[in-house]
């Protein structure tokens, strides 16, 4: 097997050009690998790139995440090494991130309100993103999606989206950060019926996907956290590595157990 090209550096574009904030540390991913290696942790987990260099910062805080959590935690560069990228990591990462998935990927026409400098579109993210799942899923490998994750996982599983919410529903979720109602037996069970989470997107699940199940929703009933009904995937739409409560450190223990051959 030919060993797939990998970035250890948190601070470093998929392109392999250098973040512009220099309040990252530009070795931050290398060190925080290597102290998950050198404290026993043995799972290795691939994240997906943002491909976007303004929002590398945030591979910084995923990292930090999964090396808390007991995980070795990489970044992909090239989507023509997913059967390699398969084999090699124990499991996936789908991180969340500001470009909106092109909704050709779920059988709806372009409209103008997508897109743009805010919510720009990536192709190139769209297909590693799609790529890597479908082969982790074949793998029956753990899969944990998070924000825009949550909404590829869907998609994958032949559900839809709706491309901007307030214009479709009048729901708003992109001001401000609101709580979650989880179902009790669920994955996301911690967070009770009321905890507040860190979720602001501007796309929403529309119709589920196959052989999916919704676990949470928020208090205006969009889904915010949904299961694979028999393989190891789980997503959420809310952002736990950036608030890291107690219930959020559990969902990267999860995907680091489901690595390690734990049970759902």
């Amino acid at each position: 097997m030919k060993i797939p090209p990998l970035f250890f550096n948190t601070t470093r574009d998929c392109f392999g050009m250098e973040e512009k904030d220099e309040t990252c540390d530009p070795d931050h991913g290398c060190a925080l690998a290597a102290k998950s290696a050198a404290c026993g942790a043995d799972a290795l987990l691939l994240v997906t790139p943002y491909y976007n260099k303004t929002s590398q910062a945030g591979l910084v805080a995923h990292f930090t995440a999964m090396a808390e959590a007991g995980g070795i935690p990489v970044v992909a560069f090239d989507v023509n090494c997913a059967a390699e990228y398969t084999a090699m990591a124990d499991g996936l990462l789908l991180t969340g991130g500001m470009s909106d998935i092109h909704a050709g990927n779920y059988g709806q026409i372009y409209k103008d309100h997508m897109g743009g400098p805010n919510h720009p579109l990536n192709e190139l993210r769209d297909d590693m993103d799609f790529t890597l799942l479908r082969a982790f899923m074949a793998a029956g490998k753990p899969v944990f999606g998070i924000g825009r994750g949550l909404q590829v996982v869907n998609v994958v599983q032949g559900g839809s989206l709706y491309m901007d919410l307030p214009e479709e529903t009048g729901q708003d979720h992109e001001k401000e950060n609101h709580t979650v109602v989880a179902e009790p037996d669920s994955f996301v069970c911690a967070y009770g019926t009321g905890e507040q989470v860190v979720s602001r997107h501007h796309q929403g699940m529309k119709s589920l996907g196959r052989d999916l199940k919704i676990c949470a929703k928020s208090p205006d009933g969009l889904p915010e956290a949904i299961e694979h009904i028999s393989l190891p995937v789980f997503a959420v739409q809310w952002h736990p590595e950036q608030s890291q409560t107690e219930a959020d450190k559990k969902l990267f223990e999860r995907l680091v157990t489901l690595c390690k051959g734990g049970d759902r």
